[in-house]
Order: structure tokens, then C-alpha cells, then sequence
């Protein structure tokens, strides 16, 4: 720690960071009064080069807040600390003012990057299709022209087809796509990580229902997806797999007796359990033998209603307003061998307000469940977790609610409940944490602004950040990783629909994995298994099973010999083979054209030596009677 300044200079520098905040503050409350005035549209304010000048302004005093917090971080200030909390409520403010504006997330740039710390792909994330864009494009031109602009192309969407000549290897999946200019790895001193970033890899495909969250245990024993089904996918589903040593391990079902699909999972490795949630109750499930047998229900008081996280020694948590509920594991109730399950907690639990599809009264359960143990108090009684990431040392990172704001802390619930350190620069919600074993004090966020940012833990600003949906869609994914020491980023494109591998140390994108026109709705790393897991949601597909925006496959598009024909699932590739019109990649924008035409959990098996013809077979996709008209 740097010695603290006189007296003095510790006066003078208190009341010049406080009237740099307070003109920050000022600056806000004219811009907010300014836009809730109502507007007459023969005001000459009602002109879109105004409003410009007001998103920049709205980003500017975002970046003078990230620049006061550097200031006191560099000079190791007395009042770090109040002034890096100050400064995240301002930008709570401006964040919500831009989102008003905005109307979503998207369009908030990156405000607390240093200089060569934002890190873009060298492509266009959306790969040049004017397919997907065709709508946009035409709206966009059409808003201009009442503006008096030129009509403009699709910029940046120009893509030449894919090469095999293009690869780094001749191992390289089809389904991949490499950018200029990449340096690789000693494949004698790093020979995993030479072939990761160079996506030596076999696919794999299982079809699953529309996928919420993933979640795989720490030792890669098992991975589980919960996802809506049933009747307007009102019905939660627990899909699990126990891989072991088998590429495509066997997927098993549990049908979770909650009233509503959550967006909680958390696993447990030790004894084996599965846990998931709707608004009132948890539940575990037993994965010991692919059994998944009930074992817990828990009662969450009507109170409690956030994330779940696994704290050490056996105990569950779930936040909420100020507080989380605490359940010691090993002194709960359970369920009972079966195969007739008691039931636990007093009363009956009542299902009046289920939404679910349900076909008889034996689908319902009616435990109350377990109170909690103990309740453990936030420091910070304001602050309401959405998501939660425990980590080293007794911490446990968390993304607050954006109700609240879009603060990032590391939470101390062994000691109070204390804020034992903040993060600043996300202008949205936190969707995920990642942290690996390879630097305990490295971890990753992905955010609903569309970035990745990669953090210090001892350090409230980003390291680097991710450019990865190009503010035109959240971030619902990404992954930390180490690879022979190396750390290497992957994220899952929600609008791009693919998965990008990212260099973190030459700080750039390697490569992007096709996920066959899907969302990427979740991703998971298995160091035991050497496998990226992601999950991906079929926007083209409806909750009915029929399909929309089909087309005819454009043949035309293919123009090199190597890339393989269209299959459909274990038939032959006679079928005729249909596209998705507002897909984002063309036919030849990878090596093997590829649709999922369905939810998919995809699994990325990577090796020094794999299997080139192990890729995920064509889907069903295929026009309705309107998209012929």
C-alpha cells in the first residue's frame, strides 16, 4: 500500500474527486429531466442527431465515472472504496436512463476499457449473411430516408466461402472458422492447447427441449440442462448426462414436481444431487446411478426466490432482498428410498397457481419442505443477487438484480454478509460467472450488454473486455478455461448463433464453432473430459414442433468440393435439405453445411488426432405451407 498524503493534499484531493462526481451527478439530472419532458413533434428537439448527441453524452459521463475510479485505484486513495460505490450508483442511474431510451441493453457501449484492453473479433460477428439482416437492413433504410439519408448496403456483411486451404490443420473440424492473421502455439510445449486453438475436435449432438441454464459438476461427472416442454413450454425438464468415458453418453429425464420451469441449477459432486427451483420451492434430485431419484425439497418462505449456490461444507444457498437463506444438506429430511416417497415439511403445499400442463393430480407433489437452517444477512440490505458464483477464500461473487442495479460484488458470507470487493463496468445484467482452476484469482462475467469481461479479483476493473455480440444482443454464456496453463475464453452467441474461441493472452478471436443455427443458451468446460458442452435453442422451430422461415437450400452457395452434403438424421442425404431464411450464417459460411432444426445439446470433444467425420447429422427443418407465400 502506498503511503497515505498529507493532510492537505488529502483535503484537496477528497473535495476534487467530490465536485468531479457532483458535476457528473448534475450533468445526469439534466440529461434524465431533458428526456422525461414530453415531446412536441414540432419541437425542433424531436431530431435524431439530438438525441445522438444525448447517447454519447450518456456514455461519456459513464466513461468520466469509470475515469474517477481508475484515478483513485492508481493513486491507492483513502476513499477508493466510497468513491467506487458512489460511482456504481451513478451509473445504476445511467444505465437505466439508456435503457429507456434504448429500449434494451443493446447500444450501451463499453465504457470502462483502458486503452488496448477491448478486445473485437476481426470479423463481423454476424458472418456477412444478408439473410438474417434482410428485414433490418430494409428498416434501417427506410428510417434514413425520412432522415433524408442515402440508403446504405449491408455493411460488413460480405463473406467469401469457406476454404479448406483456410485451416491451421488438417485435423481442424469443418465446423469451424478461422480468422487471419493467428499465431498458435508450440504444439511440443503445448500440445492440448495447440490443438484447442486450433479446433481439433469431434462433434456430437443430442436433441433436448428448450434450454434455460446448464450446469456441470466440478469434476465433469455430470452435466444437466433444464429447459421449458409440455403445453407453451410451461413444463420444467431436467435432461442430465453422466459421461464418463463415452462421447455421447446416454441422456436421462427427470420430470422436476415444481409448478413452474426455474432458471436455477446447481450440482453437487459429493453427493451426487441435482438442484433446481421454481419461485416458492428447491428440489434435489439424485444422479448416483442415473437413478434420479427425489431426495430434498426446500422451502424457500415466499421470500427468497434468487440464484442457488453451494457454499463449503454442505450448504446450499439461495439469495434474495438482503439476505439468503441458508440449508445445512447433511441435516435435512429427505424423501425416502421410494418407491413411495414421503413427504416433507408441514401442511401440503398448494399447486392453485400452477401453470403447468399437468394430465392428472399425479404429477403433483405437495411437500412444503425444509426450512432453512440459518439465514444469512447482507451487509449491503439493498442488494438482491440474480446471479451467484461462489470462489476462493470464502467469497461469492454476485450479479445483482436489475431491479436494483447492475452492481458486481464479491460477497463475504462467512464474516456478515460483508462487500468484500466491487466490480464496475457492466451496463446490464450479469447473465453468468466462470472462473477456472488455472488462476484463482482470474474470473469471467457475461452480460446482457453483449460483452465478456475478464476480471482480477484484486482489482475492480475489467482486464479486458470482450467484444462479442456487438451490442445487438445479450451474452448469455461464456467460459474461462486453462489449456496447458494457457487461458483460453469461449463465448456462446445468442444473435451471432455460434460459439467463438478467443486467445486471451494475444487478446483475439481464433475461431468461431457453427451450432447449426442455434442460440447458444448456456456453455460448460470439462477439464476431465477435454469437452466444450453448449447448449443451443432453435428459434425457427415453435413450441408446437413446426417450423418457420424455412427456405430452399441454396445449392449455389456450395461451391467447394470439400464441404459435405446436407444429411438428414440417420437417413440418407437424398432428402431435400431446406435453410432457415433469417439464419445469420449461409450454407457455406463453414466447411460442412449444418442445421440443427431443433434444441441441441452440443458437445465439442477436443483431440490431438480426432475423428474428421464425427460431426452432428442435419435436421429436419423444413418449410410450412406459409413460407411459400
Amino acid at each position: 500500500m502506498a503511503a497515505a498524503p498529507a493532510p492537505s493534499d488529502s483535503n484537496s484531493a477528497e473535495w476534487d474527486w467530490r465536485i468531479k462526481l457532483g458535476l457528473l451527478q448534475k450533468r445526469y439530472g439534466a440529461l434524465k429531466n431533458k428526456s422525461e419532458r414530453p415531446r412536441d413533434l414540432d419541437e425542433s428537439d424531436y431530431d435524431s442527431e439530438d438525441d445522438e448527441r444525448d447517447d454519447d453524452l450518456l456514455w461519456k459521463l459513464l466513461r468520466g465515472g469509470y475515469t474517477l475510479v481508475n484515478k483513485a485505484q492508481q493513486a491507492d486513495h483513502p476513499d477508493a472504496a466510497e468513491i467506487l460505490e458512489r460511482v456504481q450508483a451513478l451509473n445504476n442511474d445511467l444505465v437505466n436512463l439508456a435503457v429507456k431510451r434504448q429500449l434494451g441493453y443493446a447500444g450501451v457501449k463499453s465504457f470502462a476499457d483502458r486503452p488496448g484492453t477491448l478486445v473485437k473479433d476481426a470479423m463481423h460477428s454476424f458472418m456477412g449473411a444478408t439473410n438474417g439482416d434482410r428485414l433490418a437492413d430494409a428498416m434501417a433504410n427506410f428510417l434514413g430516408s425520412l432522415l433524408g439519408r442515402p440508403a446504405s448496403p449491408p455493411a460488413g456483411r460480405t463473406l467469401t466461402p469457406w476454404a479448406k486451404h483456410q485451416q491451421p490443420h488438417s485435423a481442424s473440424t469443418r465446423l469451424s472458422r478461422f480468422r487471419d492473421g493467428i499465431e498458435f502455439p508450440s504444439p511440443d510445449n503445448h500440445p492440448f492447447a495447440a490443438a484447442v486453438l486450433q479446433a481439433r475436435c469431434e462433434v456430437y449432438e443430442d436433441i433436448v427441449s428448450d434450454p434455460i441454464r446448464m450446469a456441470i459438476s466440478p469434476s465433469g461427472a455430470c452435466l444437466a440442462v433444464i429447459s421449458r416442454a409440455g403445453y407453451k413450454q410451461r413444463d420444467p425438464t431436467l435432461q442430465y448426462w453422466l459421461p464418463g468415458d463415452d462421447p455421447k453418453p446416454q441422456q436421462h429425464y427427470v420430470d422436476p414436481r415444481l409448478i413452474a420451469t426455474g432458471i436455477n441449477i446447481v450440482l453437487d459432486d459429493d453427493r451426487k444431487l441435482m438442484f433446481v427451483d421454481d419461485r416458492d420451492r428447491i428440489k434435489s434430485y439424485s444422479w448416483d446411478g442415473a437413478s434420479g431419484r427425489p431426495v430434498h425439497t426446500m422451502n424457500s418462505m415466499k421470500s427468497h426466490d434468487g440464484p442457488l449456490a453451494l457454499l463449503p461444507g454442505g450448504r446450499l444457498i439461495r439469495g434474495g432482498m438482503g439476505s439468503a437463506l441458508c440449508w445445512d444438506l447433511d441435516a435435512l429430511e429427505t424423501h425416502g428410498p421410494g418407491p413411495k416417497y414421503k413427504r416433507i415439511g408441514k401442511g401440503k403445499y398448494s399447486w392453485a397457481n400452477c401453470m403447468r400442463d399437468r394430465a392428472n393430480d399425479d404429477e403433483e407433489e405437495y411437500s412444503t419442505g425444509s426450512l432453512p437452517t440459518t439465514t444469512i444477512a447482507f451487509a449491503d440490505k439493498a442488494f438482491e443477487p440474480r446471479t451467484l458464483h461462489p470462489v476462493s477464500g470464502g467469497h461469492v461473487l454476485a450479479g445483482e438484480d436489475p431491479e436494483r442495479g447492475y452492481a458486481c460484488l464479491a460477497l463475504d458470507l462467512e464474516h456478515g454478509g460483508a462487500t468484500a470487493a466491487r466490480y464496475i463496468g457492466h451496463a446490464g445484467t450479469i447473465t453468468g460467472f466462470s472462473t477456472s482452476g488455472g488462476d484463482a484469482n482470474a474470473f469471467l462475467t457475461s452480460c446482457a450488454d453483449g460483452y465478456a469481461r475478464l476480471y482480477d479479483r484484486r482489482a475492480p476493473l475489467p482486464v479486458l473486455t470482450f467484444d462479442v455480440e456487438k451490442r445487438e444482443s445479450p451474452l448469455l454464456a461464456a467460459v474461462l478455461a486453462h489449456v496447458d496453463g494457457l487461458p483460453v475464453m469461449f463465448s456462446g452467441g445468442v444473435k451471432s448463433e455460434g460459439i467463438k474461441c478467443w486467445d486471451v493472452r494475444a487478446q483475439k478471436c481464433v475461431y468461431e464453432l457453427s451450432t447449426g443455427n442455434t442460440e447458444v443458451a448456456g456453455l460448460a468446460w470439462s477439464d476431465a473430459h477435454k469437452t466444450l458442452y453448449a447448449t443451443g435453442g432453435c428459434s425457427h422451430k415453435d413450441w408446437m414442433g413446426a417450423y418457420h422461415g424455412y427456405r430452399d437450400f441454396e445449392m449455389g452457395h456450395i461451391r467447394d468440393s470439400d464441404i459435405l452434403g446436407p444429411r438428414k438424421r440417420g437417413e440418407p442425404m437424398e432428402r431435400e435439405p431446406f435453410w432457415p431464411d433469417r439464419a445469420i450464417h449461409i450454407e457455406n459460411a463453414f466447411g460442412y453445411a449444418y442445421d440443427a432444426g431443433s434444441h441441441v445439446m452440443l458437445s465439442y470433444r477436443f483431440k490431438e488426432q480426432p475423428e474428421l467425420d464425427v460431426l452432428p447429422d442435419y435436421g429436419d427443418g423444413e418449410p410450412m405451407d406459409d413460407d411459400w407465400f
